[in-house]
């Protein structure tokens, strides 16, 4: 089975995606994005194996992304 790229938006709650995706045994890379920079940063130094996105557009263009995990708020 192919491993696949997972991005994942919103890291608010999203936040607690990140080890989840990054252990899992089927994904190979997981990137994320969120409006607020340093959000952003904060989950790179704990993550540095993540990949950063500098934004939503930026994910839709990446043609290795195999799922977009939206977890930014409703409205």
């Amino acid at each position: 089975m192919k491993k696949i790229d997972v991005a994942l938006v919103g890291l608010g709650f999203g936040s607690c995606f990140v080890p989840i995706w990054l252990d899992h045994p089927n994904v190979e890379r997981v990137g994320i994005f969120d409006p607020n920079p340093e959000v952003t940063a904060s989950m790179k130094e704990q993550y540095p194996a993540i990949t950063v996105y500098a934004s939503f557009e930026d994910i839709l263009k990446d043609e290795t992304v195999d799922a977009v995990h939206l977890v930014s708020p409703i409205p």
